[in-house]
């Protein structure tokens, strides 16, 4: 339980006489100051910041848009706070660092910087990865329009993941920071669902190159082609459409218990 405490302050003016005037006439009131404004959250919260903080800072929170409820039937519980999870309604929130989908730092990183190297090492294509197939421009061309770019130097970008229950499916939520795009972007969920390293995967994952890790027995995958279920060996099973929501920029896949039970 969260508590919130609320500092009233209150102003005293005091108001002095004129000891002058004549003690048959009625004294005239001294003029009252009007009450000073208690000051507003946002500036109560700006005078605590560190000096040399960016102005973006003291800038007043905007409401971020809820995300369709046919699509993510659950309370938004998504913080602002990177780097942090919380339980809210049924519902499981991750907010993750943004702005920093640029890959594994391949070169010698700083002593003072060995947990978050400000660089990677991998970019986006500058070619269309499939061009008989996929839609997105010739990145290398003159006639290339940055701003019509699939990618945008941060398709794969995320800001926040959910994961949902109910009685009847779990849902599965990927909010990204860019989607220009939304055939430019893919979602893998990974779940080791008997906690044990020495069955599912061993080494290199089947769907998606590149990655290691022991264990993984279900793949959930999320595109604009839709939602799919794969095993440890990659034999996939679409389950259905992907639910896109443009105004929280998020694929929100449902998948019913009968297909995978949590």
């Amino acid at each position: 339980m969260m508590r919130i405490l609320a500092l009233c302050l209150s102003v005293v003016v005091l108001a002095s006489c004129d000891s002058s005037s004549s003690s048959s006439s009625t004294p005239t009131p001294a003029p009252v100051a009007p009450p000073a404004s208690t000051p507003s959250d946002e500036a109560a919260i700006t005078r605590k910041l560190p000096a040399g903080v960016p102005a973006a800072a003291k800038n007043p929170l905007i409401d971020r848009p809820q995300a369709n409820p046919e699509l993510w039937p659950f309370a938004d519980g998504i913080n602002r706070i990177a780097g942090s999870g919380r339980y809210l309604g049924g519902a499981y929130y991750w907010t993750d660092f943004i702005y920093d989908a640029y890959g594994p730092f391949a070169g010698t990183v700083p002593p003072h910087n060995t947990q978050t190297p400000n660089a990677g090492s991998l970019t986006y294509p500058t070619v269309a990865l499939d061009a008989a197939n996929y839609p997105g421009p010739d990145m290398s061309s003159a006639e290339y329009n940055p701003d019509n770019a699939p990618f945008q130097g941060n398709a794969a970008d995320i800001f926040a993941l959910a994961i949902g229950l109910d009685d009847n499916a779990s849902y599965w939520r990927v909010d990204w920071v860019t989607l220009a795009d939304t055939t430019a972007a893919i979602a893998a969920f990974a779940i080791d669902r008997d906690s044990n390293s020495t069955t599912g995967t061993s080494g290199d994952w089947a769907l998606i190159p590149n990655m290691r890790t022991d264990g993984i027995d279900t793949f959930i995958l999320l595109s604009s082609a839709g939602v799919f279920l794969a095993d440890a060996d990659g034999n996939s099973q679409r389950i259905g459409d992907i639910g896109i929501d443009p105004a929280t920029q998020s694929f929100i896949g449902r998948i019913p218990n009968a297909f995978l039970e949590l």
